[in-house]
């Protein structure tokens, strides 16, 4: 009786045990939904103190230290899996994650190879992660061969359009025209997309000499992205090489506006300044760019505010 009494007990509690747990994953899960990252983890963290090695929850951990900036927990969290599960794609990915957000492309390169492998080379978001290591670590040639092979695999694939494009335009000499093409596919696929538009702008005015359509993709990047400093910043210093110095300095006006601690625009309106004849203004720009830290501002200011 006493034996029937303890195999009862021991059922009952194993069961009690198992639905608390299921009861922390989901609450943790929907906290996660609601983006309660702090709290998510907090029950995540009591869901492992019933199932210590349980490796699908040091990869949500993971995950969610992520999102909120401690990478190096993130990493830890990957690190515990991978003790258990050696070649658990998931950690692999995330680690990979966690080291390309850090810069450290080498150690990203290996990670997202190796999680790529895992999965017989048919995951487009490794190929693509891979592309973007091989860039960092300045290898462009490899990395358009990942880019291209993500495309083969998922093939309306705007950021890679979007990552070629700025491959192509990177080259010590740039092949403006496939640059040119893969950011028109991009802005095919998305007529919002912010960072196509910017970069287009930037490619048309620099390497085509197309002024005009500079202007039309960086004023639509300000549209999509009105509180974006970079646009208006090369806008109005593309306006200034026009010698269109009213529309120039409105553009670095409307940046201050924006952005009052933003020393390249006070820096760059200095010179603008500089083109229409105004030296006290000048001056007192090239002074605020120096106050907010602005390195090449003293130096403008010594040579020309004497």
């Amino acid at each position: 009786m006493t034996k029937i009494l303890l195999a009862l007990f021991l059922i009952i509690t194993s069961a009690t045990l198992g639905q608390t747990f299921e009861e922390l994953v989901s609450s943790a899960a929907e906290a996660r939904e609601e983006k309660n990252f702090k709290e998510s983890i907090d029950l995540y963290n009591k869901a492992l103190q019933l199932d210590e090695n349980n490796h699908h929850i040091y990869n949500k951990l993971s995950l969610l230290h992520f999102y909120i900036g401690d990478v190096e927990s993130s990493i830890s969290y990957c690190n515990k899996t991978l003790d258990i599960v050696p070649d658990d794609s998931t950690a692999l990915y995330q680690r990979g994650h966690c080291y390309l957000s850090l810069g450290q492309h080498r150690k990203a390169l290996d990670d997202f190879i190796q999680a790529f492998e895992l999965t017989d080379l048919q995951n487009s978001h490794g190929s693509f992660n891979i592309g973007k290591c091989y860039f960092g670590l300045g290898d462009i040639n490899k990395a358009i061969e990942f880019f291209e092979l993500t495309l083969k695999l998922e093939p309306n694939d705007k950021y890679s359009y979007f990552q070629l494009g700025y491959c192509y335009a990177s080259f010590s000499s740039p092949e403006k025209d496939k640059a040119l093409l893969n950011y028109n596919e991009a802005i095919k696929l998305d007529s919002n997309y912010y960072d196509a538009y910017f970069n287009r702008g930037l490619l048309y005015a620099t390497q085509f000499k197309n002024s005009k359509q500079g202007h039309s993709d960086l004023e639509k990047s300000i549209e999509i992205w009105p509180e974006n400093k970079y646009s208006y910043l090369y806008n109005g210093i593309l306006y200034r090489e026009e010698d269109d110095l009213g529309k120039s300095k409105d553009t670095f006006d409307k940046l201050i506006e924006l952005y009052p601690d933003f020393a390249d625009a006070y820096f760059q309106r200095a010179f603008t300044w500089y083109n229409i004849g105004i030296l006290n203004m000048v001056c007192k720009d090239l002074e605020k760019a120096e106050a907010l830290g602005h390195k090449e501002a003293a130096e403008n200011q010594k040579n020309l505010c004497k």
